[in-house]
């Protein structure tokens, strides 16, 4: 079975299977057109007589940001990126004990009074989630941008 395309008064219709091209019917304005299916810049029409139907391979697109990453996948990225050493991932991830770059930045935010003593302990407490959300206000912290946030999360959910 081929596909086809169906164009009445130069007005795409529909596309129906059949075994053989149908015979087109000039004088009611019926045309048949076999169907192509590519990959490239979106566009459907026709093109050469052929009815082409253009997408956006799905193998190009940028991969989904995931909404969260779990702990144990931020602190092998932290690892891997050198922000915090060996034994830093490993409490991390059995103890949930803040790193100290991380403890370091909760600790600056207190003593330039952006924070209060309990805002620092609930951050520990959102630090020491089993995931973490990438709409989380500490990402901000970190002083990366958002692409970059986008980047480390892609590559946390990866490991």
């Amino acid at each position: 079975m081929n596909e086809y395309a169906l164009l009445i008064s130069g007005t795409f219709k529909e596309i129906r299977l059949y075994p053989e091209k149908p015979e087109d019917i000039p004088h009611k304005g019926v045309s048949w057109h076999d169907v192509v299916r590519e990959y490239g810049e979106p566009f459907t029409g026709l093109v050469n007589g052929v009815w082409t139907i253009r997408t956006v391979d799905p193998a190009t697109l940028p991969p989904r940001v995931p909404e969260s990453i779990t702990r144990r996948q931020c602190a092998l990225q932290l690892l891997a990126k050198n922000d915090i050493t060996a034994q830093e991932a490993l409490n991390m991830t059995k103890t949930a004990e803040v790193p100290f770059p991380i403890a370091f930045m909760f600790d600056t935010q207190v003593a330039q009074g952006n924070w209060t003593a309990d805002d620092r302990v609930r951050a520990e407490i959102d630090f020491a989630a089993t995931h973490y959300y990438r709409n989380n206000s500490l990402l901000d912290l970190m002083g990366l941008t958002p692409a970059e946030i986008d980047d480390f999360f892609i590559a946390a959910a990866q490991l």
